[in-house]
């Protein structure tokens, strides 16, 4: 009787096994580590989100030993003036780049050029006092941006300009006390509109209105804060602006079109923790009372 079939079935049959086995445990193995990732993720966002919610208790009410709230000092600090400006606050500057540009594009270069040139003017001086280095630089921007069309970071945009690449490294890096870094200011992450104005930090309403009409805002708001009982922050709404505009004769198209003025307040506390061993990302919100 010949067994060599009777061998060979079997380790046919064997092989099928094994093969089944391994990947059954590989896939139950990357289950638990996907999950394990989760779960430290989780635990992670659910103590950020407790520790929101223990500071919003009045000071009274806290445990001996905890951080006190910071109270209003009666002095009016507009937050247009914060270093650095919250996250909205910031100039996308992904539309400049795209594919299809928006028609406002122009509009937002000079905005962006004057910006630039307000916030690291003394950096420009130092070098040069003749070179418009905002110009020089966002035209260098528009060209990296076009050959490496997926890849849009601050890093794959640095300058081939050797001057040029020397200014904005220090851009990139900032001075404490003398320039801010570029990140603080901008950004090129996607979003719906260039510019939101309630967020907007006051170089950004200078370039979009003029620094007589950015003044006149600032004051609306400061009188808004004095006349609020809790002293609240508010930023003049739509109809205020308009109404500010028509006094001053201004035409607002193009603000309008790159311009969000809706008033966005978030009425959620909203934590995003990722895990760094398995990439796992834990997103959370929770309603603010």
């Amino acid at each position: 009787m010949n067994i060599l079939p009777l061998i060979c079935a079997f380790l046919i049959v064997f092989g099928i096994c094994a093969h089944s086995f391994f990947w059954q445990y590989k896939a139950s193995w990357g289950s638990f580590w996907v999950y394990e990732g989760r779960m430290r993720a989780e635990h992670v966002a659910r103590s950020l989100l407790a520790r929101k919610e223990f500071y919003k208790v009045p000071v009274e009410k806290r445990k001996v030993g905890a951080r006190p709230v910071k109270r209003s000092s009666g002095v009016y600090e507009s937050r247009r003036e914060k270093y650095p400006p919250s996250r909205l606050g910031r100039i996308s500057l992904s539309f400049m780049f795209a594919k299809q540009t928006p028609d406002y594009v122009e509009q937002l270069s000079e905005v962006v050029l004057y910006a630039i040139k307000a916030l690291y003017h003394d950096l420009f001086a130092s070098y040069s006092t003749t070179r418009a280095f905002e110009k020089d630089l966002v035209a260098q921007w528009i060209e990296l941006a076009k050959e490496h069309p997926d890849d849009k970071s601050f890093f794959t945009l640095f300058p081939k300009d050797a001057e040029l690449a020397d200014v904005y490294y220090k851009m990139l890096k900032g001075s404490s006390g003398k320039y801010p870094a570029l990140e603080s200011f901008f950004t090129l992450e996607d979003r719906a509109y260039p510019i939101y104005f309630h967020f907007a930090p006051t170089c950004v309403l200078e370039a979009l209105f003029g620094k007589g009409v950015a003044k006149k805002i600032l004051a609306q708001e400061e009188t808004k804060w004095k006349k609020s009982a809790r002293h609240r922050h508010y930023t003049l709404t739509k109809p205020e602006l308009d109404a500010l505009f028509l006094a001053q004769g201004i035409r607002t198209e193009y603000p309008l079109q790159m311009v969000d003025y809706a008033c966005r307040r978030d009425h959620f506390d909203k934590v995003l923790i990722k895990d760094v061993q398995t990439g796992v990302e834990v997103y959370k919100t929770v309603a603010r009372k």
